[in-house]
Parts: structure tokens; sequence; C-alpha cells
């Protein structure tokens, strides 16, 4: 954190008590438009980026142990070409290469470095800029998968836009995540288990804050549940429950449409007078069996009552224009005793 007289400071609680160090204070390490970022190795090594205002230079800084102690910091420029390293944010892979995203001041472009070993020397920082499309890269936040790839959320100033940045297919990628109104500042991006990704931001237009989850690309309604898979690919539904019938049917309650008697993919007048002409029948009277099934027995208890025509209701006006319903199951809808 930095303190009012723009002194960046690092803090731990490792004895109990919290401990507080200078870990630059050589002129104006910060000013207001700029964050550090702080990430921990295999060996809890402490790594922190920061924006030295006075060069304009993007700084790391790394402590191997007590570092509650100012001498056991070391610090080194890893970008001076013109003024950059605001905004950074770092992260370490699962070989404790360091990854740091920043935006270049001069330039307004999305930068990245990186350092496998010997970190200390500046030679040993690779660099790159991600994308100079305008006035891009404001607000970064970068996360590593499990395949180390990297990926960046990040706020393009010029289309007021929230932007994104990876490396997954081997080179890189940036795309819109979203255009609404103004929208992508304060990002802060996540990658969870299974490699999805997650970014939440700040809405200026509307003074909300969102959220975005990229989707795997086979996976239409994004329930992590694959579309060959999902018994309701186009409807969310990550539990895929399938209670109608009571013993399923392959085509999840999200979705399943059981007043389409005739299968015509909608439910209208005609499925009305269906579901009629079986209303009313109950265990006794002339009750549903395999024998003579009922149109409207949802719950597969031998009648047509209330309960049923409350399920009816939800999909009335159901057609091939407004929530068309997914193909009819073949076999029968219950399985009486």
């Amino acid at each position: 954190y930095v303190t009012e007289d723009k002194i960046i400071k690092y803090t731990n609680n490792i004895a109990g008590s919290w401990v507080i160090v200078k870990l630059d204070s050589s002129n104006k390490v910060w000013n207001p438009s700029s964050k550090t970022s702080l990430s921990l190795d295999q060996q809890d090594r402490v790594h922190v980026s920061y924006y030295k205002s006075n060069i304009r230079n993007l700084k790391y800084a790394w402590c191997a142990s007590d570092c509650g102690n100012t001498a056991n910091w070391h610090k080194v420029t890893v970008d001076r070409e013109g003024a950059v390293g605001a905004h950074s944010s770092l992260a370490l892979d699962s070989s404790d290469t360091v990854h740091i995203s920043y935006l270049d001041v001069a330039n307004i472009d999305l930068k990245y470095a990186w350092c496998a070993s010997d970190c200390g020397n500046t030679a040993n920082w690779q660099k790159l800029t991600l994308d100079n499309d305008d006035d891009v890269g404001h607000y970064s936040s970068l996360a590593l998968d499990s395949s180390d790839k990297v990926h960046i959320g990040y706020f393009d100033n010029s289309n007021n836009d929230l932007k994104y940045a990876t490396n997954t297919s081997g080179f890189w990628l940036t795309e819109t995540i979203d255009g609404e109104n103004s929208v992508g500042t304060y990002s802060s991006l996540a990658v969870d288990l299974t490699d999805k990704v997650h970014i939440s931001y700040y809405d200026y237009t509307n003074g909300d804050l969102k959220y975005a989850k990229k989707c795997f690309e086979m996976d239409s309604d994004c329930d992590d549940v694959l579309d060959s898979a999902d018994n309701c690919p186009n409807d969310y539904n990550p539990a895929q429950e399938d209670n109608y019938p009571p013993q399923g049917n392959g085509i999840g309650n999200a979705c399943d449409c059981e007043a389409d008697f005739e299968c015509s993919g909608g439910v209208d007048a005609a499925d009305v007078d269906l579901f009629l002409i079986d209303f009313g029948r109950s265990a006794f009277l002339n009750p549903c069996n395999s024998t003579i099934p009922c149109n409207g027995d949802f719950d597969c208890d031998g009648d047509v009552d209330g309960s049923d025509s409350a399920l009816f209701k939800t999909d009335f006006g159901r057609g091939n224009l407004s929530n068309p319903c997914p193909i009819c199951p073949t076999d029968p809808w219950c399985v009486y005793p």
C-alpha cells in the first residue's frame, strides 16, 4: 500500500501482529492513477510490482525471508521505455516465473512483462505490447490458468469497453467482453479450477458492479455442461434436473415442454383441447393408466387436476417463434404400476 507521503509500504501479520516496512521511499513512487500488486511464489516468497512516478518506470520488488526487515527487500526496474508501469497486476506461475501486465502511460497501450529466473537483472525481463488500439490498458488484472497461460482483463478508454487478452492458443488474442455503455474500469480477473475466466468490473454509466464469465466453446448456455451432454443445451441448468415425468425423459426441467402433446414444437389451442378431454380424470373416475393414458398427467399420479393445469399454463404460448419446445420423447410419458 501507499502512504500520503507517497512511500510504498509492505505489511504482514506473520508474527501475530502487523509489521510495516518501507519498500521504496526515493521520492515519489506512486501517484493516484496507479496501483501496486502483490503475489506469493511456491515458497511463499513475496513479490510486488509498482509504478515509480518520478522516473515513470515499472518496478519490481521481492523478498525471500524476514520481509519485515527493509534490508531483505530487493528492487529492480522492469521497464523504463518512456512512461510505463501504471495499473500493474502481478502473478507467478507453477515454475515461479513472474508475469506482470501494466499500462504504457506514454503510448496508452497494454504491456506485459515476464521473467523466469534471476529477475534482479533487468536484462532477464522480456516485454511485449499486447494491445495498442488507441487508449487501452487501464486497470489491468492478470491471472494464470492450470497450464500457466496468461489471462488479462483491462479497460479500453477509447471505447469505454471491458477487454480481455490471452495467449491460450499459443499466440496473443484480444477481444471486447462488454461494450455496453461505459464499462470495464477497476476490473479484477480470476481463473477457476476448470480454467474458465471470471471478471468483475464497474459499469460507470449505471453505477453497477458487473460480472462476466468465459464459457466453454461448446457450452451454449454457459452452465459448465457441454452441449453434447446437456439435457437443455440452450437453457442454463447446471444441476441438469429432469423430474418430468418422474422417471425423467432426457429433457431437463429448464426446457421440457410437457404440454406439447402433438409434438408440434409449441403449445397452442389444439393442445388445450387434448388437455381438456382428460382434465378431471382421477382415481375415482376413469383413472389414467398404461392402457388408457392421459394427456396432462404430468406428475404421473393417475389423475389430471389443478396441479397439472398450473404446469400446462407455464407452457401455453410457446412456439417456433417464442421459446420453442424441444424434440418430444418417443417413450410413453408415464410408467404406471
